[in-house]
């Protein structure tokens, strides 16, 4: 993928039998990174979403007071998954892989992949 990222994305297209023309975006930046995921907050969305506060904020406040601010609602820890969670992720996933197996020949399952 880091190499060839455009014919590594055909080849596993092809896997599955996709025949459109799937195309790898070079300009796209890095998507759900943790280091930058905020932490769920109505109110401040919708005062951070709102178009004309945002123009105002973005006029008014200094880019190192908003970074600032912004870095209070930045998570610290990753989130843990419980064991109920993870079970229910366990069954769904054993599932899929139940099916990849089958098309490799293999047994294929949270344990063991």
């Amino acid at each position: 993928m880091l190499a060839e990222p455009q014919l590594e994305l055909e080849r596993i297209c092809q896997f599955p039998g996709y025949d459109g023309a799937p195309e790898w975006k070079v300009d796209r930046e890095a998507q759900n990174v943790y280091s930058e995921r905020m932490r769920k907050s109505r109110w401040r969305d919708a005062i951070v979403d709102a178009p004309v506060l945002r123009e105002i904020r973005r006029k008014l406040i200094p880019k190192s007071a908003r970074e600032w601010v912004k870095s209070l609602w930045t998570m610290k820890e990753k989130p843990k998954l419980n064991s109920q969670q993870t079970e229910k992720l366990r069954a769904v996933f054993d599932e899929d892989l139940c099916r990849l197996g089958s098309w490799l020949g293999a047994e294929l399952n949270c344990e063991n992949y």
